[in-house]
This record gives C-alpha cells, sequence and structure tokens, in this order.
C-alpha cells in the first residue's frame, strides 16, 4: 500500500478492492486516506480522502457505491465521481458494529453504544457493555429504522458478524460470555416478521475460542466427493491363482512382503 495502515475497513466494490481509514500509523492525516487495488494492474492508487479521521468504521458496498458507518454518521463514496457525501445519521450511535448489504438495505448490527463521539458507553440496549441494537438503512429512501435486537442472552457478551448466506441476512453471534466457554451460533432474520430465529447451533469442539477480534467470509463449497474420481479399486484384493506378481488395469503388481 502507499500508506502504512492497520485494521482498515476493507471493501470490494466494482472490480477494485478499496482499504478505508484504519488506526493511526503514520499520524491522523492516515486515518482519512482511502486507497484501490487494481488487481488487474496489480497496483495501489490513493482516492478522495475520507471526511473524517475514523479509526472504527465499516464499509460495506452497495449499487455500486460504498458505504462507510461509524458512530451515528454514515457517508457514501461514488467511485465514478471519487466524492463523499453525507447520508442520513442513524438513531444511535455505535462503533465496532458490523454491517452487510443485503439488496436495496444495508444491516448495521451490534458493536458498541457511545454518545457522539466521546466514547461513553450508554446503558440501554446493551448487555454487558455491548449493543444488541440493529438498525435497517434504506438506499432507495435514504432512511434508518430501527429492527429487532439481535437474540443475545443475557449475561453474555454479544460479539457478531453479519453475513449474507443463502440469500438471506444471518448472523454469526458467540452465545457465552467472555469468561465462559466459548459457544457459537448462527441466526437468521425474518424480514417480513422483524424477527430473528436460531438456524444452526455451533458446538464449543467445532471452534477454538475466536475471542472478539475475528471476521467471517462467505464462499461456496464444493466436496470432492460429488466429483468422480478416476481411481478405481482392483478387482481382485489378492491374485487369484496366488502368485506373487499380477496385472491390474495393464500394469504388473507385486504383493508385498508380509
Amino acid at each position: 500500500m502507499l500508506c502504512a495502515r492497520i485494521k482498515p475497513s476493507l471493501v470490494y466494490c466494482d472490480g477494485y478492492i478499496y482499504a478505508i481509514g484504519g488506526d493511526n500509523v503514520g499520524g491522523e492525516l492516515n486515518k482519512r486516506t482511502v486507497e484501490r487495488y487494481d488487481c488487474e494492474k496489480d497496483e495501489w492508487s490513493m482516492m478522495s480522502p475520507l471526511p473524517f479521521a475514523w479509526n472504527w468504521s465499516t464499509s460495506v458496498a452497495a449499487h455500486d457505491c460504498i458505504y462507510v458507518m461509524t458512530h451515528d454518521l454514515m457517508y457514501c463514496y461514488f467511485p465514478r465521481a471519487d466524492t463523499w457525501v453525507e447520508m442520513a445519521m442513524r438513531k444511535t450511535s455505535r462503533c465496532f458494529a458490523s454491517a452487510a448489504a443485503f439488496g436495496d438495505l444495508i444491516f448495521y448490527i451490534g458493536g458498541l453504544h457511545v454518545v457522539s463521539n466521546s466514547g461513553i458507553r450508554l446503558p440501554t440496549s446493551t448487555i454487558d457493555g455491548s449493543s444488541v441494537t440493529v438498525e435497517i438503512y434504506d438506499v432507495n429512501k435514504n432512511e434508518w429504522r430501527l429492527a429487532a435486537n439481535i437474540p443475545a442472552k443475557r449475561y453474555s457478551d454479544p460479539c457478531v458478524r453479519a453475513v449474507v448466506l443463502l440469500n438471506s441476512l444471518c448472523i454469526f453471534m458467540r452465545e457465552t460470555h467472555m469468561n465462559e466457554r466459548a459457544k457459537y451460533a448462527i441466526y437468521q432474520y425474518d424480514m417480513e416478521l422483524d424477527r430473528w430465529y436460531l438456524r444452526q447451533p455451533v458446538s464449543e469442539r467445532v471452534l477454538w475460542d475466536l475471542g472478539k477480534d475475528f471476521r467471517c467470509a462467505v464462499g461456496k463449497l464444493y466436496p470432492s466427493c460429488l466429483e468422480e474420481s478416476p481411481w478405481k479399486p482392483p478387482t481382485y484384493l489378492f491374485s487369484p491363482d496366488g502368485a506373487e506378481e499380477f496385472e491390474v488395469d495393464g500394469e504388473l503388481v507385486t504383493l508385498p512382503h508380509v
């Protein structure tokens, strides 16, 4: 990259990868820098900087634009014009949240409640300091609305990652407190009923303790068992006539010594 940065917000949009903001490795100005990676040319180039220096932002791509969110603010980046435009403010101020774009909607989920940019936590809609709030942004209407809270259990320390899975919005969430044995689950959001329901619990034997600093990615899985293997087992496990050598598929095979 052209600027040193830690934990930038990464997003793929219209054939390019964007690295947005991050922690201040090279000074306060680097929190505003935006770089774009060209996969074909294998090179980075600087784009228009963020309007503010953010290091707790999250980004999503929708309708060939990039939406960057933190606290109660959201800005939209138009790649073809290389410009930033301020969009509607959210109803709550949160950072460290997870976000996902699903059709014409953007979901901003979890995180920590804060008062503006002061970093002071609010007690409302929180479990052990973590927010359970879900807000939905309509790209076409430029409006935010509150949705059903994530189904975090009391006395848990919810760590949530939003993903689009099988054409539905889902969250991967830690179900237990940080000082307890880690147990995770996948919940799916029902848009019509505005509720979350359990899609699949994840046993503690499946995953180690991921802590809070982890990311989720969704990809297609093609099991190799679905492909016909060119290898075929031999017709005979032993030579039919007791000989030490016999022919299998045109090749001479020697029995191993026992």
